[in-house]
């Protein structure tokens, strides 16, 4: 059998094939490399010398005593988009500047472009005085922000994505590594209406007729049987005119409530679509990595690395 293998001796790490027959020993890959003496670890514990070997592909043995385990990927900044797209930058905690010469080639940004500080909380990014200025999906970074995992940022003609560390992947060269299975999430089915505008009431006209007709009456009757009539005949006009204006009133408000209902109804369902859109970019993402995210998967220790499908 054919075994790719980890050795550490001497404070190295290298990385060995061994060709050993099916039933060999741990006593004899010990052997196989180079050690006549002395346990052959495995991870934190040793392996009997002569029992059947267990290892597996992948497994880290040492010579020097217990192997430590792999340290956990930290966190990146992909570069999306751009000339430099496909490179990986490694973040380290604490404060840091991105730019021209400092882990980007492009011509559009400055030396000292982005200033990044990665915490216990999660990253802050902040513009450093570019010339060209950054974005932060799509709105201009003027103050530091937290960057998110998954969120794009602009800075001149790049496009950097801030990938989040994974927990290792722990190779147990006894055991075996168990694979974890790669479940793709149910299809995205989102449906955002927009609300239709809202009716416009149709303005009422002054009922001339209704308020000339008793005036008219009350002139006749006071000329008839006295001018106490023309007081009466002018109240009718007077309680037409209060209503009128009493109902264009309250037409206003109405349509002012529905207007404003209306427009909080579109900011929701814009809302909804916007929401629905990062959800459908961070799937495609997912789904379909760039280069410099499946370069940081290949190259870090994590869990994604192992992935299966269901």
């Amino acid at each position: 059998m054919r075994l790719h293998l980890t050795v550490v001796r001497g404070g190295r790490r290298d990385d060995v094939v061994v060709h050993l027959d099916v039933e060999a020993t741990a006593a004899d890959l010990r052997d196989a490399l180079g050690a006549t003496s002395g346990p052959l670890w495995c991870g934190a514990a040793p392996l009997v010398l002569h029992e059947p070997l267990r290892a597996r592909d992948g497994a880290v043995l040492s010579l020097d005593g217990p192997a430590a385990a792999p340290e956990p990927a930290g966190t990146v900044a992909l570069v999306a988009g751009g000339p430099d797209a496909g490179r990986v930058l490694p973040l380290r905690r604490g404060a840091q500047v991105l730019g021209r010469g400092a882990g980007l080639t492009d011509p559009a940004v400055s030396r000292a472009h982005l200033r990044v500080e990665v915490g216990d909380e999660g990253v802050l990014v902040a513009d450093a005085g570019s010339t060209n200025g950054s974005r932060l999906d799509g709105t201009p970074l003027d103050d530091a922000r937290a960057w998110p995992p998954g969120a794009l940022l602009e800075a001149g003609d790049s496009v950097l994505l801030l990938a989040a560390p994974e927990p290792p992947a722990v190779v147990d060269g006894g055991g075996g590594l168990n694979r974890p299975p790669r479940l793709l999430p149910p299809p995205l089915d989102v449906r955002v209406e927009l609300p239709a505008p809202p009716r416009e009431d149709e303005p009422r006209g002054f009922p001339v007729l209704a308020a000339a007709a008793p005036l008219l009456a009350g002139v006749v009757m006071a000329l008839v049987l006295g001018p106490r009539f023309l007081l009466l005949a002018l109240l009718s006009p007077v309680v037409l005119v209060g209503n009128h204006l009493s109902e264009r009133r309250r037409t206003r408000r109405s349509t002012a409530r529905r207007a404003a209902e209306h427009a909080a109804a579109v900011v929701t369902a814009r809302a909804e679509h916007a929401a629905a859109c990062a959800e459908e970019t961070r799937r495609r993402r997912e789904q379909a990595p760039g280069p410099a995210a499946v370069l940081a998967l290949a190259t870090a220790p994590g869990q994604r690395l192992w992935e299966r499908r269901a």
